[in-house]
């Protein structure tokens, strides 16, 4: 009887964690597109990138980004490793400005479609950053194209990436929390 009543119970306890696992609801509510603290870095671009300890939203690991003076730069991530967005309705993030003026950042997506740089697949948005602390956040599902009428497929995302204004000045930012939420 015992032997009997454990293999229920295991079989049983095997099959809710298998549901468990499988079923959305269990699922995380974010997912981080890149995790600093375990040393992911931008694959990509022209500015300047170095992990960091000195301003990451509440002490954590953060990505320094220099971008130096007489040219609009950009960092980010062509063919990122976590492309798949459609799950998600937000992209967030924590923008540190270490200058003493606001200053834009832009944050441009290109989606699934093709080709990849025509504007019905090119999402734009400018942050204005005051000096020190930026809360950043995308509405995804609200987001139009550079066209003013396409929305991104985020099912793939070929690229996003962060740039500087077009004033050609320095800037030096520290990003952190970069996620995707629900």
């Amino acid at each position: 009887m015992k032997r009997i009543f454990r293999t229920v119970l295991s079989k049983v306890l095997c099959l809710s964690i298998i549901l468990m696992l499988q079923t959305p609801s269990f699922a995380r509510d974010y997912m981080e597109i890149l995790r600093f603290d375990k040393g992911d870095v931008f694959n990509d671009g022209a500015g300047e990138q170095a992990l960091s300890k000195q301003h990451g939203k509440n002490g954590k690991v953060c990505m320094k980004i220099t971008f130096k003076e007489g040219s609009e730069e950009w960092i980010g991530e062509l063919n990122p490793g976590k492309k798949a967005w459609g799950n998600f309705k937000y992209v967030k993030f924590h923008v540190f400005n270490d200058e003493q003026e606001e200053r834009e950042l832009n944050f441009t997506i290109k989606g699934a479609k093709e080709p990849p740089n025509d504007k019905s697949n090119w999402y734009e948005k400018i942050f204005k950053l005051k000096p020190v602390e930026n809360d950043c956040e995308i509405a995804l599902d609200s987001a139009v194209c550079v066209d003013g009428k396409s929305k991104l497929d985020y099912s793939k995302i070929y690229l996003y990436a962060f740039r500087t204004d077009k004033s050609g000045k320095p800037l030096t930012i520290f990003i952190s929390d970069f996620k995707l939420t629900k």
